[in-house]
């Protein structure tokens, strides 16, 4: 079996050399940037894979998340490790989201009722973070990390049944803080009236993407410098516009920063399919790449993407002009 390759135009770049690795269908795939496909071997199930650290332990999710209601969990996944020879670790139960460090053997990863727990090679330790926490994003040297999060008395119940509208507005207003994995302090990285969501940051830990509604309430991506504090929008939204006028906005998580400067991300379209895209750190250069989801960067200036339909792809990046 081989996925699908889909030509573009080829551009030279450094990138990984590593497979791009994914879940599907109970088991984890790996992509070559030749549209190889080849399975990882795993002890059971994979229902979620969140990435893999840097000695290539896989950080999976087994078992599925359940409800008693659209906005009660009542269970998580089981959150393991995952050894290349296919022996397992067991870190925690009752697992939302996790976010292997990109150095290290550091774990973060969130529980069903949000808290924020990391794991650190050896033991799990509770963060003590009141903030109710949507989700994470690594500083490339694994010593801190973006935390996207909800005031502490934050319930996925209040923020789709609020009392009122002071409450629908404070519920559905989350921030991004800075986690500094050395001494615990959490300080305030984006916070405004509006919502903050969806951090990335760049790989020399300068700059940070986000997506923000403060434009009128119209979704658009950010970039925020990280030593000065300033804040510019890729392209401001035009009220109104059709899907594809504005620069749509990035899935929470899958965005890849190609040290060209440019980012490959995926987004939602209207009617829920998702698509890649490709734009310059400048507002520059916006194109859809393909349809899928989860870009992984890879070498030879490709990417590898998973369709709505499961299906494995590999998308090649337009040139720099």
């Amino acid at each position: 079996m081989r996925a699908c390759v889909i030509p573009l135009l080829t551009l030279a770049a450094s990138a990984p050399a590593q497979p791009a690795l994914f879940a599907a269908g109970g088991q984890v795939w790996t992509v070559e940037s030749d549209g190889s496909i080849g399975t990882v071997a795993t002890p059971g199930p994979v229902a979620e894979l969140f990435g893999a650290l840097a000695d290539g332990r896989l950080v999976a999710g087994a078992g599925p998340i359940e409800r008693d209601a659209p906005h009660e969990i009542t269970r998580g996944l089981s959150l393991r490790l995952i050894e290349p020879g296919g022996a397992e670790t067991v870190i925690a139960g009752d697992v939302l989201r996790a976010y292997p460090a990109p150095v290290g053997d550091d774990v973060l990863f969130i529980t069903v009722n949000r808290d924020s727990r990391l794991w650190d090679g050896a033991r799990v330790i509770d963060l003590g973070i009141e903030r109710r926490a949507s989700h994470f994003a690594w500083w490339p040297d694994g010593r801190a990390a973006a935390l996207t999060c909800f005031d502490p008395d934050w319930t996925e119940q209040r923020q789709s049944n609020p009392d009122n509208t002071e409450e629908f507005l404070r519920m559905n207003n989350n921030d991004i803080h800075r986690l500094d994995l050395e001494t615990g302090a959490l300080t305030p990285l984006v916070v405004h009236p509006e919502a903050d969501w969806a951090p990335s940051i760049s790989p020399d830990g300068t700059q940070m993407l986000f997506n923000s509604t403060r434009l009128g309430g119209h979704a658009a991506m950010f970039v925020m410098d990280l030593a000065t504090g300033d804040i510019r929008c890729l392209d401001e939204p035009t009220p109104g516009a059709r899907y594809g006028e504005n620069l749509p906005v990035a899935l929470v998580g899958q965005t890849v920063w190609t040290g060209d400067g440019r980012l490959v991300y995926a987004t939602a379209r209207p009617d829920e399919s998702r698509e890649v895209r490709i734009v310059d750190l400048d507002g520059q250069g916006a194109a859809a790449l393909g349809d899928g989801a989860r870009p992984q960067l890879m070498a030879a200036g490709t990417v590898a993407v998973q369709t709505d339909d499961g299906e494995l792809a590999v998308l090649a990046l337009p040139e720099v002009e």
